[in-house]
């Protein structure tokens, strides 16, 4: 798969990139010390990192 540049910037490909980032989003993690969460990451069929949109 290719990339279009945006903005002028090319983007690289990263060891362990997610397939997916959600962002801007109200996530409900099940999680009592963090009930939820605005962003997560996938890869290889896995939640990676839940966190903020700034994380």
């Amino acid at each position: 798969m290719s990339a279009m540049p945006v903005g002028g910037l090319v983007p690289r490909a990263v060891e362990n990139a997610a397939d997916v980032v959600v962002r801007n989003a109200k996530i409900h993690t099940g999680d009592a010390r963090r009930p939820q969460a605005g962003a997560l990451a996938i890869r290889d069929g896995r939640i990676t990192a839940v966190g903020d949109d700034v994380d």
